[in-house]
């Protein structure tokens, strides 16, 4: 059945409708969470992401990965997120020593950096590109993308200056919660 993947990969942004693509990632990431395929599957699946630019697949792919970090919390090989860690995520948590943590970071950025550079902070075009801009940032902040980062400590500022400064309902949270991890260090 895996053999099949790889050929999945190298059709899936150029076949399939946006919906299909969402559904294919749900589903690697599910077949993962079974057991029924190595991660590597959806992640190999997944890498196709930096050449999307809709919406829907996104939200599936951000969605994916963050549950995946939140089931990771919860087996024993995490320990406790209290105390020095409780800014980390699971996976960072548990990567934090080791070259996978860098590996898996510099994977997410390879994936949504492109897309910050052309959409970057400013809140405009069609509802959709509204909306997959703040699943991007939030992907790009997450890993620890410094242009990313950058710019929610900026528009935090700028509010914080002049509280009359207007941020956009649509990126409020990302600004509030990497802004003040920002400007807190």
């Amino acid at each position: 059945m895996s053999s099949r993947w790889p050929l999945l990969r190298r059709k899936t942004n150029i076949v399939l409708p946006a919906t299909d693509r969402s559904s294919l990632i749900n589903d690697a990431f599910a077949l993962a969470g079974a057991g029924h395929v190595s991660y590597s599957v959806p992640l190999h699946l997944s890498s196709y992401l930096s050449a999307e630019r809709h919406y829907i697949p996104w939200k599936t792919a951000v969605d994916e990965l963050t549950g995946l970090q939140y089931r990771l919390r919860y087996t024993e090989l995490y320990g406790d997120f209290r105390g020095e860690y409780s800014s980390l995520t699971p996976l960072q948590y548990r990567l934090r020593y080791t070259e996978l943590y860098g590996d898996f970071r510099k994977y997410i950025l390879e994936l949504v950096g492109p897309h910050f550079d052309s959409l970057g902070w400013e809140d405009v075009g069609s509802h959709l590109e509204k909306r997959n801009r703040v699943q991007l940032l939030k992907a790009a902040c997450r890993a620890g993308h410094s242009g990313c980062l950058q710019g929610a400590a900026d528009a935090l500022q700028q509010w914080l200056d002049d509280p009359q400064h207007y941020i956009s309902p649509n990126l409020r949270s990302l600004v509030y919660k990497y802004g003040m991890e920002q400007i807190s260090e």
